[in-house]
């Protein structure tokens, strides 16, 4: 080979490499300018009593004038994934039958946002979050009252244009689904 050849064959190397930088910077330019507006939420309930405790005949727990035979904690994170601050979003928690949602209060509320984000029960079976906005990796942690153990979980809603809700329960369960399929594809080719 001659020396033109080692800088023609150089050249093209080095406009493949320069394309492919060119176009993984482009891409990761492009994704953090786009604009998302992403919540994802975590849903979880524990009792409030131990179950010696509820069966003590003359401990009663109430809220306002209503007896709360059962009661539980609703925890209820939402996370901010996106890259966008979210202002007033119509952030709805329902529990499904007759289950009583019952307004509590935010846990590790960011200073100066004590009058900025609030609760208000709208029907027995539903409070509102009113978040006047949420920052993009911030977190809420509502923390609601229940009469009783529902039984299924509540859910939350947030019909906002271009935003996405998701659950992080529904993604786990997608995680653990390929986790299952693989392992069933490794454990089939183990045996072969």
């Amino acid at each position: 080979m001659i020396f033109s050849d080692y800088i023609g064959i150089g050249g093209i190397v080095a406009t493949i490499v320069i394309g492919i930088i060119t176009g993984v910077i482009t891409w990761i330019t492009t994704t953090k300018t786009q604009s998302r507006k992403r919540l994802n939420y975590d849903i979880y309930m524990f009792p409030i009593l131990s179950q010696q405790a509820g069966k003590c005949r003359d401990l009663k727990i109430y809220y306002k004038d209503e007896e709360l035979p059962e009661p539980y904690i609703l925890a209820v994170d939402i996370f901010n994934t996106g890259n966008k601050a979210i202002s007033n979003p119509p952030i709805k928690i329902s529990a499904v039958g007759a289950t009583y949602v019952i307004p509590g209060y935010f846990e590790d509320i960011p200073l100066g946002y004590e009058e900025l984000w609030s609760m208000e029960r709208t029907d027995a079976e539903e409070c509102e979050l009113h978040i006047k906005h949420v920052n993009p990796k911030q977190i809420i942690k509502a923390r609601l009252y229940l009469d009783e153990k529902p039984k299924e979980i509540p859910l939350l809603t947030c019909p906002m244009e271009n935003v996405e809700v998701k659950s992080i329960d529904s993604e786990r369960r997608k995680v653990l689904n390929i986790l299952k399929e693989s392992l069933k594809l490794s454990l089939i080719q183990f045996v072969r």
